[in-house]
């Protein structure tokens, strides 16, 4: 535990080889044998994970005592625990309240317990002493060794707990390498479609105009060809006769004017 401080002397007997739930079975065994009775609230009998701060409720006659349990073999308790049970104590208008751990508690935590008459510390000597070696010997023969986790050293685990470290190791990089191979393979699927998509040979545009219709070519009219004269060669003859019909024709003329 980080910042906690080390015991002076830390016990290696039976009891410290007994787990912590054990560890509240034997206190409440321990005030049921002093007339109490006894209701067993802490972790060590419900399994829950908080308990309030209240392991056992005492009653005898009028009295009402809530008891605190810590099984710390390696570190002392502090104060800040020993005035959280007083709260606890004054919450539960309870006529009084009672620590027990089975190793020590700093001298802070003493002098916090001393300043509350209603408030008894046990620590790990005197805990021994109630319990007694015949009881203690019996608890921790009939429970498999199971050291709580606070007394050992903070740079050091149970084997359990390093078992379970590492198979949530193992399968927290077993989780990692399927996402991990999952995003190389959806990367690598949206990349080949990609460049399938980019490898494709481009569509040619159809750049041609639409065909237009042909206009229907008008018949072109040629103009008359102008006329060609040929010059002929009169013969002699010809000549003389072209002569004499001229002649007359004039004579025609003549005549055909004075009448008019």
């Amino acid at each position: 535990m980080y910042g906690r401080k080390k015991v002076r002397q830390r016990h290696e007997d039976a009891l410290s080889r007994v787990s912590w739930q054990d560890f509240e079975h034997l206190m409440a065994n321990y005030f049921r044998s002093q007339g109490y009775v006894v209701e067993h609230t802490g972790t060590g009998a419900s399994s829950t994970a908080f308990d309030g701060g209240i392991d056992l409720k005492l009653r005898r006659n009028d009295q009402y005592i809530v008891v605190q349990c810590k099984h710390w073999n390696a570190f002392q308790v502090p104060h800040n625990d020993v005035h959280q049970l007083i709260g606890v104590m004054q919450t539960q208008c309870a006529s009084g309240a009672i620590f027990v751990v089975s190793g020590e508690y700093t001298k802070a935590a003493l002098d916090a317990a001393a300043q509350c008459n209603t408030l008894r510390l046990i620590d790990g000597t005197e805990v021994r002493a109630l319990l007694g070696d015949a009881v203690i010997m019996a608890a921790a023969a009939r429970a498999p060794h199971h050291e709580p986790d606070w007394t050992i050293p903070s740079f050091a685990q149970p084997k359990t707990l390093r078992r379970r470290s590492r198979n949530d190791w193992l399968l927290h990089r077993m989780t990692l390498a399927v996402g991990f191979a999952m995003c190389v393979g959806f990367g690598m699927s949206m990349f080949l479609s990609s460049g399938a998509i980019h490898s494709r040979p481009p569509v040619p545009q159809n750049t041609t105009l639409p065909t237009q219709v042909a206009a229907i070519p008008q018949p072109v009219i040629a103009p008359p060809p102008h006329p060609t004269y040929t010059a002929t060669q009169m013969t002699p003859a010809q000549l003389k006769e072209w002569e004499h019909k001229n002649a007359e024709a004039m004579q025609i003329m003549e005549r055909t004017t004075k009448a008019l």
